[in-house]
């Protein structure tokens, strides 16, 4: 090979270096990027929301394994027949340290935090259940009065 044809080579296998380059710093930027976007999701997930979750699944779980629901759901942090713990105590609180509500009937279950106001229909309350219809009926026996309006009871 001649020089000249020697030195066009060189000059192309470096220019390819440099377009290669380049493309790979691009690519690597339009990832991190689109990586920083997904690991900061939009709404936080609550530590409310995460523990509600974690109890939900661990009474469909026991429910499952044992073929009924817990009594309470202290129940879950204990063996029950083959079954090991399924929670950790903590797990059964909500992010302000309260203890979640539960109720089932035997066939339906919902769980429970209150809000700020301690009432769990109203804004910042957590509830969970096995069917949706359920969960609304629940809803609607424990909502507050509409318009503020109470029974004349003493609290």
């Amino acid at each position: 090979m001649n020089a000249t044809l020697r030195s066009i080579i060189k000059r192309i296998l470096l220019l390819l270096v440099i377009v290669c380059g380049i493309g790979c710093a691009w690519l690597a930027a339009s990832l991190w990027r689109e990586c920083a976007r997904c690991s900061r999701p939009e709404a936080p997930v609550s530590l409310t929301r995460l523990n509600g979750e974690r109890v939900y699944l661990a009474v469909v779980d026991y429910r499952v394994a044992l073929g009924r629901f817990p009594d309470s759901l202290d129940e879950l942090t204990k063996p029950a027949g083959h079954l090991p713990p399924l929670l950790e105590k903590e797990h059964l609180a909500d992010s302000r340290g309260e203890a979640f509500g539960y109720e089932h009937d035997g066939e339906e279950f919902v769980i429970w935090s209150a809000g700020r106001d301690g009432k769990p229909v109203t804004a910042g309350g957590f509830v969970m259940g096995s069917r949706p219809a359920y969960v609304e009926s629940w809803k609607a026996r424990h909502a507050p009065p509409v318009g503020g309006e109470t029974d004349g009871s003493a609290d």
